[in-house]
């Protein structure tokens, strides 16, 4: 056994040639250097294989692995059994990551002596371009106050709130895993949530740390989370394994809020975003014939869930057909479409004022920002924001905002940027090429790329 390996960094690959490189390099690139990379090939038919090999050739930390198409899970309990770190990192082969992400985690872990470490992350939507922060808020209302040291004694009804069923945003400790024997579930999809909630229910000390460290990829159409409609059981079963092992250990009376919040909200979820009308009207009847027996939601008052709306669609299901639940849902599709014509009225109205909509889809509410730009476009951005209070701006650039030409404490250049804590830098250019040379200035003073939004602005566009 290699004695110097910290991390062992535990990765699943299926037909991911297109990612992959961008996914090891970022790897490669982090500043804890001490790991191992254990890439498992799960019968891929492109050249992901080819690629797994060649970085092997070029790096001894690398470890690859081959095996029929059997899933992600059964790939990653591949990874466990070879794996000489001191911690695991379960990553998924389309993400990709800061060079920090393994340092960090890796530091929190040992200082906090933790069986778990999680951090936050950014989202990149693959049909725009566009990277955002992962929306966390939901899960950091359910954290306790000391969230560097803590367990399910101090979270018993919210524990499993407090983070999502997935591996790649967390570290766990190798001794912890192997002790308890736990492994991954080998089934096509929801093949981490076993894992992961059990883990949470048996550790001793659990961290969560502020930074965002990774970027997964959503809207990926090769993703098997998006393909649900081909093995929607597998989430049922999921929720049936995690239940049955918390009551053959004598955790299941502590952790039964907890736990029933966490499998209404997921049927809810699986069912709303199933595409597949066959696969939803199976769906649909399996939550009515089976799992009310299963798992007794509705033997819980209403009080006992922290998602009421999720309750009382849970108990409409109960009590109505599935032609019924349909009807319902396009009478809620309806409404929505309402509103939105109502907003589009309102915005049409607006026509003839030309002002440049500000671009609120990439930038959080209650974020501080920097504005570029103090044309027509920046002069809209700003009057936008301040008057909704929809996010703070901490600095205003332009280059006629010279310090010796400064009006407002808030207006500066290049140089302010460091004096600032900001979330998102606007680019307020409806220029292409002014906005490219915008961006560069920008990363050439350090502003990561991540927090940079540019919405390109055309002559159509302009409706507010």
């Amino acid at each position: 056994m290699r004695n110097n390996i910290k991390i062992s960094v535990i990765i699943p690959v299926y037909n991911e040639e297109s990612y992959l490189n961008q996914c090891l390099d970022s790897i490669l690139a982090q500043t804890l250097q001490e790991i191992e990379i254990l890439c498992i090939d799960d019968g891929s038919t492109d050249r992901s294989l080819e690629i797994l090999r060649d970085y092997a050739a070029k790096d001894s930390r690398f470890r690859v692995f081959t095996q029929e198409n059997r899933y992600a899970g059964t790939a990653r309990n591949v990874g466990i059994k070879y794996a000489e770190g001191k911690y695991f990192s379960f990553l998924d082969a389309d993400d990709f990551f800061s060079p920090v992400l393994l340092e960090r985690l890796y530091q929190a872990a040992e200082q906090q002596g933790a069986d778990i470490v999680i951090c936050n992350s950014f989202h990149y939507d693959c049909l725009t371009g566009h990277t955002f922060k992962r929306n966390e808020r939901i899960e950091e209302e359910f954290l306790p106050e000391n969230r560097q040291a803590f367990n399910r004694d101090d979270v018993p009804d919210k524990l499993f709130q407090l983070t999502h069923g997935w591996t790649w945003d967390k570290l766990f400790l190798a001794s912890f895993i192997q002790k308890k024997g736990l492994v991954f579930s080998e089934s096509r999809v929801s093949n981490d949530g076993y894992f992961v909630y059990m883990a949470l229910a048996w550790a001793e000390r659990i961290t969560k740390i502020e930074d965002y460290l990774i970027t997964q990829r959503i809207n990926n159409k090769n993703s098997l989370s998006n393909t649900r409609n081909h093995s929607w059981y597998c989430g049922i079963q999921m929720i049936c394994d995690i239940k049955n092992a918390l009551e053959r250990v004598g955790m299941y009376y502590e952790l039964k809020i907890t736990f029933l919040n966490f499998a209404l909200g997921y049927l809810v979820w699986s069912l709303e975003n199933l595409k597949d009308g066959k696969a939803k009207k199976e769906f649909y009847r399996c939550v009515q014939c089976e799992c009310e027996e299963k798992f007794g939601i509705l033997r819980l008052n209403r009080e006992s869930y922290y998602d009421k709306n999720q309750y009382e669609l849970y108990a409409y299901i109960e009590t109505h057909c599935f032609e019924e639940y349909l009807v319902e849902a396009l009478k809620r599709k309806d409404q929505e479409c309402e509103e939105v014509q109502g907003m589009v009225r309102q915005l049409t109205k607006k026509l003839r004022l030309k002002i440049w909509p500000f671009p609120y889809r990439f930038v959080e509410k209650g974020s501080s920002i920097i504005l570029y730009g103090a044309g027509n476009v920046g002069k809209d951005y700003y009057q936008q924001v301040i008057s909704s209070e929809y996010c703070r701006v901490v600095l205003w650039m332009d280059q006629r905002f010279r310090i010796k030409d400064k009006t407002d404490s808030i207006q500066g250049w290049l140089e302010d940027i460091h004096k600032q804590k900001f979330d998102k830098a606007v680019i307020a250019l409806s220029c292409q090429e002014d906005a490219e040379k915008a961006i560069a200035l920008l990363k050439k003073y350090g502003v990561a790329e991540q927090k940079i939004v540019w919405v390109m602005q055309l002559e159509e566009d302009v409706y507010l």
